[in-house]
């Protein structure tokens, strides 16, 4: 399994996670909010990992900067959605938890459909050693700091 192939993994579990969270609403509620308190928490480190271990080899090169700017502020975004979604688990709580899962699975098709054969092709293999021990390690180590 190389680094890509990780990657997409957790994106996989993402979308079954928004799948089931907003399937809840429909009928329990309480469930929904607990799936969405796993999603936050697993989007918060994959991000973390993924920042630090993915695309900060891509931001080095010409041909991906650009892509990789981009990815940085879809993070931000998430996270700030995130913080939105937690913070008013109100009346609207279903609404919220769609776009959020709208605007999540926009981003991890972006990342799989352009990031990912452009990161294949400017890396070399000497840059991707190790990238799956090392995003799997910050991911546990920030997954650890949030409880």
């Amino acid at each position: 399994m190389d680094i890509f192939d990780r990657i997409k993994q957790d994106h996989d579990e993402f979308r079954d996670l928004f799948e089931q969270a907003t399937k809840a609403t429909d009928g329990d509620v309480a469930k929904s909010k607990e799936l969405f308190e796993k999603i936050k928490k697993e989007l918060t480190a994959h991000h973390e990992a993924e920042e630090h271990t993915f695309f900060a080899g891509l931001a080095q090169k010409p041909e991906t900067k650009d892509i990789t700017e981009e990815a940085y502020e879809e993070h931000k975004v998430i996270e700030l959605y995130l913080k939105e979604v937690e913070e008013n688990k109100d009346v609207r709580w279903a609404a919220k938890l769609k776009v959020l899962k709208e605007t999540t699975e926009h981003h991890l098709k972006e990342e799989e459909d352009s990031m990912f054969p452009k990161g294949r092709k400017v890396l070399l293999d000497s840059e991707l050693q190790g990238a799956v021990e090392q995003f799997d390690a910050r991911k546990k180590e920030r997954l650890a700091q949030a409880g």
